[in-house]
């Protein structure tokens, strides 16, 4: 006998789209089911159209406020009766087949209680989104979490779980309004294997409408409840490395004096601040294509630790402390300031190497930096000389004489070397008759 599986949607003002989820879960070739649609305090008419469904087996759950997903999804598993647990959203199709592959292969293994399968994203117009294939899970017993905490690979409306399992690891964070599912999906990797299905069951809608859109510091304050449940069960903090740099991303993006505060009040006090300075500052620099200044990075995480810890720290102490734990994970035990020194002269030797040697005459810096500081000291193993620094507003590196854009007509200059990160075209639009060089472009 086929086993009971309850499947919920959670919807809030989706009347319109709503009916094509349900449809997707009623047509399964998997008979013994229930839909309980869980609708989060909706203003539309969600109400009449799910209550106008003629099949007993939809359910239909108000509640009088919009409390978010993980309230409206944990109300629907306690009104469930399946033995089985599925989800769908609102606004997502599922595969006629796929609750009956699924409940086959966990019937089969009485082990397994967690079955998840691949999704197809479809965009707008209905254009699929073609996604990195970075993931190939055939078994997912071993390692499981591992993968999981550098990033989540399981689509909520894919899985379905045993209710019991569920209930045993408290359900939904009801705290969270994002990230809500790849927290849930840590708590059970933590707790057993899954079982995965290599084929796309799911059409995973990605429009303007969809629901996974909240970033900023809501999404950074999840993440970092999601470090803090694991911190301690890692020895190698590297594996947290992208959970920061998302954090970082997504709280940098209002401003850089909202995220100092915001870090703060934030990283539970059982995490080791220390080490989130020397993971970041080890590691940005290796992943990213940019030229990371390893002054302003320690100085500015810097920030962070005597707000919190009230001690008085200098750059010279925190490079210090830096090199100590970069020699604890080096045989060589280098240090942090002088590798960083030693990868950038080679950084730019290569771009001076390609660019520079066919430069000759006098040439105008535009933009600021390191690179602006490489090329200045080494002008003369070249061959060119650096007679203005450019730029709209004022500043000087090395004793070259500033020039303001609007007065380079003026000026003899051969060509100008653009080595801002940031430049557009139409910074320097109007220079017709100077060769403009971009270092950064091959």
């Amino acid at each position: 006998m086929e086993e009971l599986v309850s499947v919920v949607i959670p919807t809030y003002n989706r009347a319109d789209l709503v009916l094509r989820a349900i449809d997707s879960v009623l047509n399964q070739t998997y008979n013994n089911l229930e839909v309980i649609v869980c609708d989060d305090g909706s203003t539309d008419n969600t109400k009449e159209v799910v209550s106008a469904i003629d099949d007993n087996r939809v359910i239909y759950v108000g509640l009088k406020n919009n409390s978010g997903q993980s309230v409206a999804r944990n109300v629907g598993v306690k009104r469930a009766k399946g033995k089985y647990i599925a989800f769908n959203d609102s606004d997502d199709v599922w595969h006629k087949d796929k609750l009956a592959k699924q409940i086959k292969i966990l019937s089969e293994d009485n082990n397994s209680k967690v079955c998840f399968c691949k999704y197809e994203v479809v965009g707008e117009d209905n254009i699929v989104v073609p996604i990195e294939e970075s993931f190939d899970c055939t078994d997912c017993e071993n390692g499981f979490l591992d993968i999981l905490i550098r990033e989540n690979k399981v689509g909520m409306p894919t899985v379905v779980i045993e209710k019991q399992l569920f209930e045993q690891v408290g359900g939904f964070d009801e705290s969270l309004r994002t990230v809500e599912d790849w927290e849930l999906i840590l708590r059970l990797a933590d707790k057993t294997s899954f079982k995965y299905i290599n084929e796309k069951l799911v059409d995973v809608y990605a429009g303007k409408q969809s629901v996974n859109t909240i970033i900023g510091q809501e999404r950074a304050k999840a993440e970092i409840k999601i470090v803090n449940m694991f911190w301690n069960k890692y020895i190698n903090k590297d594996i947290f490395y992208h959970i920061f740099q998302r954090i970082y991303d997504d709280v940098n993006a209002t401003n850089e004096t909202t995220m100092r505060e915001f870090l703060v009040k934030e990283l539970n006090s059982k995490i080791n601040v220390y080490e989130i300075i020397s993971l970041l500052c080890s590691e940005l620099r290796q992943h990213e294509e940019k030229v990371w200044n390893l002054n302003n990075e320690i100085t500015y995480l810097s920030d962070v630790v005597k707000e919190r810890e009230a001690k008085v720290w200098n750059l010279n102490n925190e490079v210090n402390y830096l090199s100590d734990v970069v020699r604890e994970r080096d045989p060589y035990k280098y240090n942090v300031e002088i590798k960083h020194k030693s990868r950038m002269a080679s950084f730019y030797r290569n771009i001076s190497e390609r660019c520079l040697n066919n430069i000759t005459g006098p040439i105008a810096i535009y933009g600021r930096g390191e690179l602006a500081e490489w090329i200045i000291a080494n002008e003369k193993q070249y061959g060119y000389k650096v007679d203005y620094i450019v730029g709209k507003k004022e500043y000087s590196i090395g004793g070259v004489p500033f020039c303001k854009i609007d007065n380079l007509s003026s000026c003899i200059i051969n060509y100008i070397l653009v080595v801002d990160l940031d430049f557009e075209k139409k910074d320097l639009e109007y220079i017709k008759d100077i060769p403009i060089i971009v270092l950064w472009e091959e």
